[in-house]
């Protein structure tokens, strides 16, 4: 009998500990979030550097890696425009004047989705598209259709929102620098935050150099515009390719677009949309005057993604993720809350996009690989 107790106390004990080691390899919400540190803004930024210098087991760093310092950063509740048609024209005079307009290619209701008027010549190709909430898609002509503007045809990407090589891109009519186009861009897109009233300023972030239809030497410049709200990104990557194997993201989020504006002439810009419209600041359900800090999200990514390969990180964001689990567009009136997060870059191509998010107030971590 003695024997037989002895034996159970081994097998328990065995139990037990097989039981704990198992624990301690998995990832526990619950101890992540225990484990998830919070700084200021401040703090954070003023510590950016010596963060990334730091050793960590599996992710590191391409060059010199640095991110905007917002001026907040909060949970907010933010509306869709909902009224920008009955400015229609206002708006339309900005982009088509009066000497310019032929009115037999107005329609000011064409049954479009988001509604609003639409004008459209083809004899001069100028194209004026205006939604409720706040869409545009203006083209001064049909020259952008001169240009070969699909992915696997680009014939360079170059991303801005961080250093880069300030190189010069023949147009049609002359020679014209990066810093130049994006500056003629960067005018129109203030032009229409004033117009629209959108609450969100917006940032260059990448450029397309596109080649000419007809083989030529002549090439367009289409600048991709990041929206942002107080130094705060909207986040615009989505999960695009699920496996049976990816779990749910921690915060569903609702699918949004980066500006762009085609340049193919030293004069200006050639072609504008919008898709994502205005927006304004209806309340602020709470500040954040700390997040979990920079350090902090990198040791959950580290913990998280052990199994994983090494992770090589092209850039760092702060972002909203723009939520609404009863909507999945940007209609007049919608309402969103802001979800802050980091994101971490890992594969920017285009359809093969790899990248970490880490909440800012949970420290809960989504892994999204689109390929």
């Amino acid at each position: 009998m003695k024997r037989y107790i002895h034996l159970l106390s081994a097998l328990l004990i065995a139990l037990v500990f097989l039981t704990a080691c198992q624990s301690s390899q998995e990832s526990n919400p619950q101890e992540v979030q225990s484990q998830v540190q919070k700084e200021s803004i401040d703090a954070i930024w003023n510590t950016w550097d010596e963060t990334l210098k730091e050793n960590y087991n599996n992710i590191f760093f391409e060059g010199q890696i640095q991110c905007e310092k917002p001026q907040e950063v909060a949970v907010y509740q933010m509306e869709q425009a909902s009224n920008i048609d009955q400015k229609a024209e206002e708006i339309r005079k900005e982009y088509v004047p009066d000497k310019e307009f032929d009115k037999k290619y107005y329609k000011e209701d064409p049954n479009t989705v988001p509604p609003g008027p639409e004008y459209v010549n083809p004899k001069t190709g100028r194209v004026f598209i205006l939604g409720d909430n706040g869409f545009i898609n203006y083209s001064r002509s049909s020259e952008e259709t001169k240009y070969v503007d699909e992915e696997d045809k680009i014939e360079k990407t170059v991303f801005v929102n961080r250093p880069y090589k300030d190189e010069e891109i023949v147009l049609k009519d002359g020679k014209i620098t990066l810093s130049k186009a994006i500056d003629m861009a960067q005018k129109e897109e203030n032009k229409w935050k004033k117009l629209s009233g959108d609450a969100c300023d917006a940032r260059a972030k990448k450029v397309e150099i596109l080649p000419a239809a007809d083989g030529g030497d002549a090439q367009a410049v289409k600048i991709y515009f990041e929206k942002h709200y107080k130094g705060v990104g909207i986040l615009t990557d989505q999960r695009t390719t699920e496996t049976s194997q990816d779990k749910p993201l921690s915060v569903e989020y609702v699918p949004c677009f980066d500006d762009a504006l085609i340049v193919t002439s030293v004069q200006g810009v050639e072609n504008f949309v919008s898709n994502m419209g205005a927006v304004h600041q209806k309340t602020v359900v709470r500040k954040l005057n700390q997040i979990v800090s920079l350090k902090s999200a990198i040791q959950i990514m580290e913990k998280e993604l052990a199994s994983y390969h090494d992770f090589k990180i092209s850039n760092i964001e702060l972002c909203y993720r723009y939520v609404n689990k009863n909507i999945k567009r940007n209609d007049a009136g919608t309402l969103y809350t802001t979800s802050p997060c980091w994101v971490f870059y890992i594969n920017e191509e285009p359809y093969k996009e790899e990248f970490v998010l880490v909440d800012c107030e949970t420290g809960k971590l989504d892994y999204i690989k689109n390929y």
